[in-house]
């Protein structure tokens, strides 16, 4: 596959690297989900806490 084809795919929408070539094994799967636990136990923690920093964490993490 030569460059140019490869860019070509990429800007016509053909290929999407993050979904196509992500690790889908089951240790990844495990790390991912342990991560993403962190951050909603993270956020349940702030959200106690004023003035609604869980908001202010949430809207910095998605920027």
């Amino acid at each position: 596959m030569e460059v140019k084809n490869v860019l070509e795919q990429l800007y016509n929408g053909e290929i999407f690297l993050a979904e196509q070539y992500a690790s889908k094994g089951e240790e990844y799967r495990k790390i991912h989900q342990g991560h993403y636990n962190h951050y909603e136990d993270f956020i349940e923690l702030l959200s106690k806490l004023p003035p609604l920093l869980d908001k202010l964490f949430i809207e910095s993490m998605d920027e």
